[in-house]
């Protein structure tokens, strides 16, 4: 049995396992048809997928991130710190801020 994404407008509608790509294609004859692989990376309705690599793509996760075609992996438009620290993505700021946790916040989470 294979399993089969089903994607429309570069995103997947579907994920189907299916014996025989046919049957699929019987079903949703407009549609792109993907073989599921290790290459393409696991299928999940509503992820993108590019062609270019064969890849499928997670959601975008802030408007300020473009998609490097190289590596199918969304890229901030700075580049993440290599100091040690934890930052956190700041969308109206558009830079990488640091995480400052106060050791008893982080107490509280875990409780």
């Amino acid at each position: 049995m294979y399993n089969f994404a089903i994607i429309e407008k570069k995103i997947i509608v579907n994920v189907i396992f299916a014996d025989d790509l046919a049957v699929i294609e019987t079903f949703f004859p407009s549609a792109v048809i993907v073989e599921v692989t290790d290459t393409t990376g696991p299928a999940f309705i509503g992820l993108g997928y590019s062609e270019k690599n064969k890849k499928f793509l997670t959601p975008q996760p802030f408007a300020s991130w473009v998609l490097d075609e190289s590596t199918s992996a969304w890229a901030a438009p700075a580049s993440y710190p290599v100091d040690g620290k934890n930052y956190y993505w700041s969308e109206p700021e558009l830079s990488w801020v640091e995480a400052n946790f106060d050791q008893t916040e982080l107490a509280a989470v875990a409780d």
